[in-house]
């Protein structure tokens, strides 16, 4: 119920911000995807199990991309059912109509997050080469890298989505599309290098 709620919430925020026209558009859009990335994680817990059946045998006779796969279903179509509740929710507050470029938006945004969400299940142990002291003037700076390792996946939910509505509100369909190709590109360049590290 809460992981349901926090979607739906999330959605709304993001909807906001793809139908605005504000320079700040990316804000809401930021905080919004934030929501549903933690709420995604009540649905998408069996993503840490096919990552972890990577480096083991395969028990169930099952590779372990076609358990991610597998374990995927439920969180896209549950997702999907709350952004639709949303989408309603919303046109029948306030009477508008969504566009066809900020329905796809939408659904690039959910889709980007669950493959943050498989992203983050293949995080693995903290790499030692980051606890290598870096000495500034200002001290060692090794705890904000370990601190940006522990937040990757919050800060490519918020940035993913921040530049996607940003692109949306004040450029063109096409810098929507070239902007979601790029980010969905590489995350999942990103995650299938994290996948063969395990």
């Amino acid at each position: 119920m809460i992981g349901s709620t926090g979607v739906f919430a999330g959605v709304v925020l993001v909807l906001f911000a793809l139908g605005s026209q504000s320079e700040i558009a990316w804000l809401p859009a930021a905080v919004g995807s934030v929501a549903v990335f933690f709420s995604l994680g009540v649905f998408s817990d069996g993503f840490r199990h096919a990552a972890e059946s990577i480096a083991a045998p395969p028990i169930y006779g099952y590779a372990p991309f076609r358990m991610y796969a597998l374990h995927s279903a439920f969180p896209v179509v549950w997702s999907m059912v709350c952004a639709g509740a949303a989408c309603a929710a919303v046109a029948v507050i306030t009477g508008g109509a969504f566009t066809l470029a900020g329905v796809i938006s939408l659904e690039v945004v959910l889709l980007t997050l669950i493959g943050i969400r498989i992203y983050d299940s293949a995080r693995g142990p903290l790499p030692p080469i980051l606890l290598t002291p870096i000495p500034t003037p200002f001290g060692d700076l090794s705890s904000l890298v370990i601190l940006t390792w522990q937040l990757d996946a919050i800060l490519l939910s918020a940035g993913t989505a921040g530049l996607l509505a940003g692109a949306l509100s004040t450029g063109t369909i096409i810098q929507s599309i070239l902007t979601a190709a790029i980010s969905l590109g590489l995350l999942g360049w990103l995650t299938k290098r994290r996948l063969e590290r395990l």
